[in-house]
């Protein structure tokens, strides 16, 4: 069996991802979402800088550049929101929805990146929604 190249990375960044959840959570104890978003903004630069020197140095394209723009003005709603779910309501709910985003990623790629929508990955987004349903169902009745 071969390992394609971009699974390492990409279960790496969910282990980073999983641990940022709980991290906000419990910052959210003592500072306010924007007031998150500052001091995250801050040292994400102050590291981006750190590793801009070990890359090949700074690429300009303006159309790479407005769409990296995108990036940040959907990250940053996305993250703002996210807190403020986070802050009034339970990590569990919070970070289950939030994993959802693929079905947005796969609707967005099929639409104007002409990718394929499996049969496979269609169940999947079933299943991911139908266990959304579930969860928040058995939540709502345990509150």
């Amino acid at each position: 069996m071969t390992i394609e190249a971009w699974f390492l990375p990409s279960m790496i960044a969910v282990l980073f991802w999983g641990t940022t959840g709980v991290l906000a959570k419990l910052s959210l104890r003592t500072l306010r979402p924007f007031d998150l978003i500052i001091f995250n903004v801050f040292f994400f630069f102050l590291f981006v800088i750190a590793a801009q020197f070990f890359s090949d140095g700074l690429e300009f394209d303006l159309r790479g550049v407005v769409l990296a723009a995108g990036i940040g003005v959907a990250g940053t709603c996305g993250q703002i929101l996210s807190l403020y779910a986070l802050r009034h309501g339970p990590l569990t709910m919070v970070s289950m929805i939030g994993a959802l985003y693929p079905i947005i990623a796969m609707g967005l790629s099929f639409l104007f990146l002409d990718e394929a929508v499996t049969v496979r990955q269609g169940a999947g987004i079933a299943l991911g929604v139908i266990s959304i349903l579930i969860l928040a169902r058995a939540d709502a009745k345990s509150a």
